[in-house]
């Protein structure tokens, strides 16, 4: 306990002056400790209080303190012992600057699709106000109280700082094909001990949001479907009903209904269209019964989707290193940002079929090729060479330009190939422009054995719906985009229209380390930077509405 030396007849003189005093609303310690400018939360106590509770507790159990409970005991302990388990948010004056910091962040986080009383926020922010006016009236504020106040809003930090990098589930159990990288070398408790240090709290919660350049907006999108769904109250549209559609449309858009009707070509819809594009839908023009379901769409149910695309983005590591290739499934398109952090290419894509789901990954461009063979990967092997040989044998083989060998690379006689004994051979197609993988094949290895690569089939590219493929990713335009990531003057596009007549097969490696990023994003921007729903062509959003 402290104590303040002072001589007794002074001590006698002020207790006496006290007693006297008419003003007895307020307990005389009260008036003690403001008089003798005793502060009413005592750091040696509260750090004695600290030191007891972190070092005698078993870590494998919560700790419970006067109902009060703390989890993360051997994370606090973490925190606590470098600074001999003083208090990092509690000083003798009351609370530091910075716990308000945290209260404003973890009420921030809400748009960050995490809720705040996910880390307590009122409790702490009632505390918080409860020990500020015990102090305004000078009132002692008990060591218990204000050490445990001081590792909840420590243990607060500390969930937020994980929920905000890694996300609030884990990928796998939410997506069976996420296998993207995440921030493994994250320490939240490493993160706080900076914090604390600068005094930065509201920042280093920043530093631990996605750094990619669509979290921002996807934060803004969320608070404003979050904030529309109160205000839905426009009823339901039907095709008739062009006023109800007009005022639908202007309200999520965001732009007054007279600039909606304004608006418009020769049949004064335009608005509609511009509307279908934002969520994802063909640009008809026509108030059909699919762009009746989009509009008619709860804003709850909006957000929602909005919010697992936050999830997403923290699945992710915090930013991507440039030079970059990203690929989003469902948007059916494929990004380039170049080494100054700019998007300076796009193309359609091909992608896997639902049923040859393409996987998210990370991985890196090892080379281009030009002119590749094709080995026929195990996927295709079991799907596609079985039945083929089993319905007609070397006849189907040879339909597809397919020639045998052994597992020594020895040709075989396509013939002696049965549903027996087909796994124990090789089936690859030569260069050529029956070639599974056309021209052009892009080598970024992974375990999934997922590549990009041209394709014989045209014409898909022209498809709204491009889940086409066999799980790898074609590209529309394969020989323009190998020229950029190659970026030499030997292989501009015109050098290469040269090897591919050659049909020799070249391997080139790029001058740079290229990464690839194969995401799965149901909320996007387009390549203008405009952020639009898109088609949940695998339906994996599902997932998320039943394990929340």
């Amino acid at each position: 306990m402290r104590s303040i030396p002072i001589q007794p007849i002074g001590l006698f003189i002020l207790l006496t002056g006290l007693y006297a005093c008419g003003n007895n609303d307020r307990p005389v310690g009260n008036k003690v400790r403001e008089l003798l400018s005793i502060s009413p939360v005592s750091t040696e106590d509260v750090t004695a209080h600290l030191q007891q509770a972190l070092t005698t507790s078993d870590s494998l159990h919560p700790l419970v303190l006067d109902k009060d409970t703390v989890f993360l005991l051997g994370e606090l302990r973490k925190v606590y012992e470098p600074g001999t388990y003083a208090p990092l948010w509690v000083e003798a004056s009351g609370v530091k600057p910075m716990a308000d910091s945290l209260l404003a962040a973890l009420e921030e986080a809400r748009w960050d699709g995490l809720e705040p009383e996910k880390y307590h926020f009122t409790a702490l922010k009632d505390k918080l106000a409860a020990l500020r006016a015990a102090v305004g009236k000078h009132d002692e504020v008990p060591a218990a109280n204000a050490g445990v106040l001081d590792m909840q809003l420590t243990e607060a930090f500390l969930n937020l700082s994980r929920d905000m990098v890694y996300g609030l589930y884990e990928p796998n159990v939410v997506d069976s094909l996420w296998f993207n990288r995440t921030d493994s070398t994250f320490s939240a408790v490493t993160a706080l001990q900076e914090a604390v240090k600068d005094g930065h709290i509201g920042q280093a919660v920043d530093r631990m949001r996605p750094q990619m350049p669509w979290y921002g907006a996807l934060r803004g999108m969320y608070r404003k479907y979050s904030e529309l769904k109160d205000q839905d109250t426009l009823g339901k549209a039907t095709a008739g009903n062009l006023a109800l559609i007009r005022s639908k449309v202007a309200q999520e858009l965001g732009i007054n209904t007279s600039e909606a009707a304004a608006e418009g070509d020769s049949t004064g819809l335009d608005f509609v269209k511009q509307y279908q594009y934002y969520n994802g839908l063909g640009m008809t023009g026509k108030t059909d019964s699919a762009f009746l379901a989009v509009l008619n769409r709860p804003y709850a149910e909006k957000a929602a989707q909005v919010r697992y695309n936050l999830e997403r983005s923290r699945w992710l590591t915090k930013e991507f290193r440039y030079p970059y290739v990203l690929v989003n499934v469902p948007q059916y398109r494929l990004y380039y940002y170049d080494s100054t952090a700019a998007m300076n290419y796009t193309m359609r894509v091909v992608v896997g079929k639902t049923s040859r789901q393409t996987p998210q990954l990370d991985a890196s461009i090892s080379n281009v090729v030009f002119n590749p063979n094709w080995t026929v990967p195990p996927t295709i092997l079991k799907k596609d060479i079985l039945p083929g040989v089993s319905s007609s044998g070397a006849a189907y083989l040879s339909r597809k330009g397919l020639k045998v060998y052994n597992m020594d690379g020895k040709p075989v006689d396509a013939a002696t190939v049965t549903s027996d004994n087909y796994r124990r051979f090789i089936y690859r197609q030569d260069p050529g422009a029956g070639n599974a993988l056309g021209s052009v094949k892009i080598n970024m290895p992974n375990k999934w054995l997922i590549y990009m690569h041209d394709t014989p089939h045209r014409s898909d590219f022209q498809n709204r719906n491009r889940a086409q493929s066999s799980g790898c990713v074609r590209l529309h335009h394969p020989r323009e985009f190998a020229a950029m990531l190659l970026n030499q003057p030997k292989y501009n596009e015109e050098e290469i229209d040269s090897v591919i007549l050659k049909r020799k097969t070249v391997a080139v490696k790029p001058p740079q380390s290229i990464g690839v990023h194969i995401v799965y994003f149901t909320v996007f921007p387009d390549s203008a930077g405009n952020l639009c729903f898109v088609s949940d062509v695998y339906k994996r959003d599902n997932k998320f509405r039943k394990t929340r």
